[in-house]
C-alpha cells in the first residue's frame, strides 16, 4: 500500500512567495502521522485468510459405503465370475454316448487226436527174464531123480543075470543098452516138456503184460485226449464267459460314465444358477445397505457443511467489523486532518517555489474503496 503523505511539487515564477506557517506545518504533519499510523498499524497485520476447512469430506457412513460397494464389486465379480466358468464347463461337457466294442471272439481250441498206440514187440531177453528161477533146479533134480532110476534099473539087470549065470552075455549088454536108450529118451522128453512148458509161461506172462501195457496205453491214451477235449471246451467256455463279462463290465462302465457326464454338466449347471442367485441376492442386499449408509452419511456431510460454512462467516464477520473499525477511525483522523486552518506566510522575491503537502488523497481513497478496499486488505 503507498503512503498517505503525497505530496504534489508546483513550480511559479513572480516577485511573492506564499509559503505554510511553522504552526500549520506542524499540525499537518501530527495529522498525516496519525493517519499513517493508522494505516501502517493494520497493514502490518495483514489479514490472514481463514484457514479451517471449508468442503466437508466424505462422512464416516459415507466412506462405509463406499468400501462396502468395492468389496461388494469385487465378491459378486468373483461369483459371477465362477458361474460363468461353470456355465462354460457345462457346455463343453461331452455327453455323446460312449461306443463300446462287441464281444471278443473266440475261437474253438484245436485239440490233436487220441494218441497212437502200438503193441510192443518180441524181445527174448524180456521173456528169458519172466523164466520161473526154480525151473532149473526141478529139471536137473528130474534128471538126476532119472538118473538114479536108471543106475538101479542097470544094478537090478545085472544082479539078475548074475543070479542067472548070464553075467557078461549078450543079452545082458543088450537089455542094459536098451535100458539106458528108453531112460535116456524118457529124460529127454521129460525135461523138454519141463522146458517147453517153462517157455511158454515165460511168454503167456510176456504176452499178457504186453496186452495189460497196451490196454494201459490205449486207456491213458483215451484219457489224455479226453482230458485234453475237456480242458478245451472248458477253456474256450471259459473264455466266451470272460469276453461276455468283459463286454457286460464295458458297456455299463460306458452306460455309467454316459450318465455321470451328463449328471455333471447339470450340476455345474444347477451351482452356476446358485451362484447367479447368491451374488443376485447378496448384491440386493448390500445395494440396499449402502444406500442407507449414503443417505445418513450425506445427512451427516451436509450438517458438518453448515458447521464450516457457519464457521468460515463468522470468521469473515469478525475482520469485517475489524475493517469497519478500522475505517471509522480513519475517517475520524482525516476529519481532523481536513479542519486544520491553512495559515500561509507571504514574501516577494525574484522567483519561488511553494510546496504543498496533501496527504489526504490515500486516506479518501481507502475510505471510498469500501467493501471492495475490505476484500483487497483481508483477501476476502
Amino acid at each position: 500500500m503507498s503512503s498517505l503523505s503525497k505530496k504534489q511539487n508546483t513550480s511559479s515564477t513572480g516577485t511573492s512567495t506564499s509559503e505554510l506557517t511553522d504552526w500549520t506545518k506542524a499540525q499537518r504533519d501530527t495529522g498525516a502521522a496519525n493517519i499513517r499510523s493508522i494505516v501502517d498499524g493494520y497493514t502490518s497485520q495483514p489479514f490472514k485468510k481463514f484457514e479451517g476447512p471449508l468442503v466437508a469430506g466424505l462422512s464416516a457412513n459415507e466412506q462405509m459405503a463406499g468400501d462396502m460397494a468395492r468389496a461388494s464389486a469385487g465378491q459378486n465379480a468373483g461369483l459371477f465370475s465362477e458361474a460363468s466358468d461353470l456355465i462354460r464347463q457345462g457346455a463343453n461337457t461331452d455327453i455323446s454316448a460312449t461306443q463300446v466294442a462287441g464281444p471278443t471272439a473266440v475261437d474253438a481250441t484245436q485239440v490233436a487226436g487220441p494218441r497212437e498206440v502200438s503193441y510192443r514187440t518180441f524181445d527174448a531177453d524180456r521173456v528169458r527174464q519172466r523164466y520161473n528161477p526154480h525151473e532149473k533146479d526141478v529139471v536137473d533134480a528130474i534128471g538126476t531123480y532119472m538118473d538114479e532110476d536108471l543106475t538101479k534099473q542097470i544094478n537090478d539087470n545085472q544082479l539078475r543075470a548074475a543070479s542067472s549065470g548070464a553075467y557078461g552075455g549078450s543079452r545082458h549088454g543088450v537089455a542094459d543098452a536098451e535100458r539106458m536108450r528108453t531112460v535116456g529118451n524118457d529124460k529127454a522128453r521129460v525135461m523138454a516138456d519141463y522146458r517147453y512148458r517153462g517157455y511158454n509161461d515165460a511168454m503167456a506172462g510176456d504176452e499178457r503184460e504186453s496186452g495189460k501195457l497196451l490196454e494201459v496205453d490205449t486207456r491213458n491214451s483215451d484219457v489224455d485226449y479226453g482230458a485234453r477235449r475237456d480242458n478245451a471246451l472248458r477253456g474256450d467256455a471259459f473264455s466266451q464267459r470272460n469276453s461276455d463279462v468283459d463286454y457286460a463290465s464295458r458297456r455299463d462302465n460306458a452306460v455309467r460314465g454316459d450318465a455321470a457326464a451328463v449328471s455333471n454338466r447339470d450340476n455345474k449347471y444347477q451351482a452356476a444358477g446358485l451362484f447367479s442367485g447368491i451374488a443376485g441376492q447378496k448384491a440386493a442386499e448390500l445395494n440396499n445397505t449402502i444406500e442407507i449408509l449414503r443417505s445418513t452419511g450425506a445427512d451427516a456431510r451436509q450438517i458438518e457443511q453448515a458447521r464450516m460454512l457457519a464457521e468460515k462467516a463468522q470468521y469473515d464477520e469478525q475482520y469485517a467489523d475489524e475493517w469497519r473499525k478500522y475505517q471509522s477511525k480513519l475517517q475520524a483522523e482525516v476529519g481532523l486532518f481536513g479542519s486544520i486552518p491553512v495559515l500561509t506566510n507571504n514574501s516577494s522575491t525574484g522567483s519561488s517555489t511553494t510546496k504543498t503537502s496533501d496527504p489526504l488523497g490515500e486516506a479518501a481513497a481507502m475510505l471510498k474503496l469500501g467493501s471492495t478496499g475490505a476484500k483487497m486488505f483481508f483477501g476476502g
